[in-house]
C-alpha cells in the first residue's frame, strides 16, 4: 500500500470567487491548485467556479440565475504544512478555456496581486504541482504503467463540512471506476472525464486528483535492484468536478473528474500563441 507525501495535502487552496451586477454581488467557493509551467504560476480549478455563465447544454440548472454577473476578484488562502497562512487575491487574471466547451476547466495565469494577507513580499508557492508530475494525453492510452481502472486516489479538499479545520484542507480517497481510455458521456456530464468511487461535497469543486504510486522501483546501488516490473510514481490525473447523483437525487457515491492532459493542452495552446 503506498501514500502521498503531506506536501500533496497543501497543494489545495480555498477558493473565495466574488461576482458583481450593478450593486448585487454573490460569491462562489471551490478548491483550487497551482501548476509550474515555463517559470509561471497557474492557478486550475473549474470553470463553473469561476465562470457562473457556464452550464453543460443539458444540464437541468437555470442558465439565466447569474446573467450579467462578472469576475470581480479570486482570494486564494492555503495553509503551509507548518502553520503560516498564504492569502492573496487575484485580479485582473488572465484565462486560459480548454478548446471543448464541456470541459469543466479553467486555468489562470497569476496576474496582479492586491491584497497580501501575513506575508510582507508577493506570495511564494510552497506547494504546486511542476509540468513534469502533470500525467500528459499518452498515460491514459491504456500502457501497463499508465492510468488504468482500478487505479487508487486521493485529492485535497477544501470543503463546508469541515470548515472548523481552520482552512486545513483534508484528503479524500478512492478509486477509477471507468475506463479512462475513453470521454465520459452522461446526461449533463461529457467530455475528457473519468468516474471514481469517491466522495465529493460543496467546496471540493477544483481539487486536484493524485494517482499514487504504482509498483515499486528501487534504484540499482542501494544493493536491490528491480526491473521487468509495472513502476508509476505518484501524478496528477485529474481535477475533481462534482458528484453524479442516484435517480432518487442522493450521492451515488460517484464522483467525475476531467483529465490533467486538458490542462496539458491549455498549457502547451497558450505557449504557441505566445
Amino acid at each position: 500500500m503506498f501514500s502521498l507525501p503531506i506536501e500533496f495535502l497543501y497543494t489545495a487552496f480555498k477558493l473565495k470567487v466574488s461576482f458583481l451586477k450593478g450593486t448585487d454581488s454573490t460569491d462562489v467557493e471551490g478548491t483550487g491548485f497551482f501548476v509550474m509551467f515555463k517559470q509561471n504560476f497557474y492557478l486550475v480549478t473549474n470553470r463553473h467556479v469561476i465562470d457562473l455563465q457556464w452550464k453543460h447544454p443539458n444540464s437541468p440548472q437555470n442558465k439565466q440565475k447569474f446573467l450579467g454577473y462578472r469576475l470581480a476578484s479570486i482570494t486564494c488562502s492555503g495553509r503551509m504544512s507548518g502553520d503560516a497562512i498564504r492569502v492573496f487575491v487575484i485580479i485582473q487574471p488572465q484565462i486560459i478555456y480548454s478548446k471543448n466547451y464541456t470541459d469543466d476547466v479553467i486555468l489562470i495565469k497569476m496576474g496582479s496581486i492586491l491584497g497580501i494577507d501575513k506575508i510582507p513580499e508577493p506570495p511564494v508557492l510552497n506547494h504546486y504541482i511542476s509540468f513534469d508530475d502533470i500525467a500528459k494525453e499518452s498515460q491514459f492510452d491504456g500502457q501497463v504503467n499508465g492510468i488504468t481502472a482500478c487505479d487508487q486516489i486521493a485529492f485535497p479538499i477544501h470543503t463546508h463540512e469541515f470548515s472548523s479545520t481552520l482552512d486545513r484542507p483534508i484528503f479524500r480517497m478512492g478509486w477509477i471506476v471507468s475506463d479512462p481510455r475513453y470521454d465520459l458521456e452522461l446526461e449533463d456530464v461529457s467530455g475528457e472525464a473519468f468516474l471514481m468511487d469517491a466522495f465529493s461535497t460543496s467546496g471540493a469543486s477544483g481539487a486536484p486528483i493524485f494517482a499514487l504510486q504504482k509498483g515499486t522501483s528501487i534504484a540499482a546501488g542501494k544493493g536491490i535492484a528491480l526491473s521487468g516490473g509495472i513502476y508509476r510514481s505518484a501524478c496528477l490525473i485529474g481535477i475533481n468536478a462534482g458528484h453524479i447523483k442516484s435517480p432518487n437525487f442522493g450521492h451515488a457515491n460517484l464522483s467525475y473528474a476531467f483529465k490533467s492532459s486538458i490542462i496539458v493542452n491549455c498549457l502547451e495552446s497558450q505557449e504557441k500563441m505566445g
